[in-house]
């Protein structure tokens, strides 16, 4: 017969196992960590991370006589900015009568049984860390990262000490509208505030509300550039909700937020994640350099000190009488656009 402090006890419920298991979890689908984050995150030893930045401006150069001095260099202009990592834990409870069966005389798979309803709960856990990690993630396309209460708990522009572009009114409402050049505008405002190389892989995404994506793939000057592609795999006019096209060197997408949600979630209480039906943002994909995301060490004494972990989980036997396991998860993501000025913002009206 196995009694519960035996089982606690096994290696199969130790920090590194446990931690293990969760990370391997079933993912809810995230579009801004496919997109965007996805193997962009590294662990860090401490609990804020620190960025420099180089205010260098590249500009032209006078001529001047032979034989003369030269444009003498000035030094460089770095800022060093620093950031809290965000410490995200969720907790559980397991009673002993959720894993009775152990007791029973003969048993020969406690440590299974009680790592079924472990793992059941893990993966329950994982959903809203997922939602939360994502809710992160989407913050820092936006530029402002929030917690789940809509309260800020970073915001970019200041942190590296630039200014948003105002928002590109694309006046969809109006049929006369050039929707081409409205994309044009916004790509290049989008290079000129890289101030880096772009790689031939990089494109323009853009998320957007329902509203606004219904009124942009309906517009007349946008309706008609698929008149003729008979052949094509999606065509304008079909089921074409939570879609994805190019259009004016752009790929448009209708985000599809957190179910039975509208306007701006993220921004609000609720810890839900979405975007206003009437708005859109723009970021740059597929451009390595522009975005990272760290893991601070774990909230462990034996973590302290070590390279963080996308998230960890750690469980406890109740120590007075043995009547409860209490489940311990955390993750510790801080998500950021390197180069916050790329971001931008449109209307629909």
């Amino acid at each position: 017969m196995a009694n519960l402090a035996d089982v606690v006890n096994d290696e199969a419920f130790a920090v590194t196992a446990l931690t293990a298991a969760f990370v391997q979890q079933d993912h809810v689908p995230g579009r801004a960590g496919e997109l965007v984050f996805q193997n962009v995150g590294e662990g860090v030893q401490t609990l804020t991370a620190s960025f420099e930045v180089d205010q260098d401006v590249i500009t032209l150069l006078p001529t001047a006589p032979r034989g003369g001095p030269g444009n003498r260099e000035g030094r460089s202009k770095r800022k060093l900015h620093s950031v809290p990592i965000p410490h995200v834990p969720d907790d559980d409870t397991i009673h002993a009568s959720e894993v009775a069966g152990i007791r029973e005389m003969g048993t020969t798979d406690a440590v299974q049984t009680v790592q079924s309803k472990v793992n059941s709960q893990l993966r329950k856990i994982g959903l809203r860390h997922d939602l939360t990690l994502e809710n992160l993630r989407f913050g820092a396309l936006q530029g402002v990262v929030r917690d789940a209460d809509g309260v800020a708990l970073y915001n970019l522009f200041d942190l590296f000490g630039v200014t948003q572009e105002a928002a590109v009114n694309f006046a969809l409402t109006t049929s006369a509208t050039e929707v081409r050049t409205k994309c044009h505008s916004v790509i290049r405002a989008m290079r000129k505030n890289a101030k880096m190389a772009m790689p031939s892989t990089a494109k323009v995404w853009c998320f957007a509300g329902d509203n606004y994506f219904d009124a942009l793939v309906e517009h007349p000057n946008v309706k008609g550039v698929y008149d003729g592609y008979a052949a094509a795999e999606r065509r304008l006019g079909e089921s074409y909700a939570y879609g994805v096209f190019e259009f004016g060197g752009i790929f448009f997408e209708n985000y599809r937020g957190s179910d039975g949600v509208s306007g701006a979630a993220n921004t609000a209480a609720g810890g839900a994640v979405g975007i206003g039906p009437d708005e859109a943002m723009f970021f740059w994909s597929d451009a390595p350099g522009m975005y990272g995301e760290y893991y601070a060490p774990g909230d462990f004494v034996s973590e302290m000190g070590s390279t963080g972990l996308p998230r960890y989980a750690s469980i406890a036997l109740d120590p007075l009488h043995g009547r409860y396991i209490d489940v311990h998860t955390e993750q510790n993501p801080l998500p950021v656009c390197l180069r916050p000025k790329t971001l931008m913002k449109a209307t629909k009206a």
